[in-house]
């Protein structure tokens, strides 16, 4: 991802009462949105997006059209526009093929600036056509963009390739959101995988 964009796998362990909390006021909406009851923590991550990142292709973070999947970021801080905040073009997760590159005539389209207040949570189809945009806000501190970015699947979910890409190795399976908390358990149900 570059010098200036770095995604890095976060342990769930030490952040554990952290993510029961977030778990508690999202599992609710998730279940309902993913249609399962049994949501499997896919990936956990911090991305940070430091002054000088230039804005990132249009692209999709998965090839697996799945309703059963999401992406989470939560902004650790507020967001400016010019600070290389997600950039999203709606509606893109139903349109074309979910395995195709989107398109040249789509690269100089623009999209929706998700530039948020400090604890803002974004959620999205992984298929959704979107990037980081450029990062150009100098501030006396604090320039970097930080942001807590998730993978959640509903345990009937299709497992795209490559993933979970970031999540430490001792978390992979092992923990899931049910009624509200964060439990710690084996993967012990099927999991399909898509290749």
């Amino acid at each position: 991802r570059g010098s200036h964009r770095t995604l890095r796998a976060v342990a769930v362990g030490p952040y554990r009462n952290a993510l029961q909390a977030l778990a508690s006021s999202l599992t609710r909406f998730l279940e309902g949105a993913l249609q399962d009851r049994s949501l499997l923590l896919l990936e956990s991550s911090v991305l940070r997006t430091s002054l000088g990142a230039p804005p990132q292709g249009w692209h999709r973070d998965s090839n697996v059209r799945d309703e059963r999947l999401t992406k989470i970021q939560i902004s650790l801080q507020a967001t400016r526009f010019t600070q290389g905040a997600l950039e999203v073009q709606p509606g893109t997760h139903r349109s074309g093929r979910a395995d195709e590159t989107p398109s040249d005539s789509r690269a100089s389209a623009t999209g929706v600036v998700m530039a948020v207040p400090e604890g803002t949570v974004v959620v999205y189809s992984p298929s959704l056509v979107h990037r980081g945009g450029v990062h150009t806000l100098r501030l006396q501190e604090g320039s970097e963009r930080l942001v807590l970015a998730l993978t959640v699947m509903g345990q009937h979910a299709l497992l795209p390739t490559g993933v979970p890409i970031t999540l430490s190795e001792e978390d992979a399976g092992r923990w899931w959101l049910e009624s509200g908390t964060l439990q710690e358990r084996s993967l012990d149900r099927h999991v399909a995988s898509v290749s």
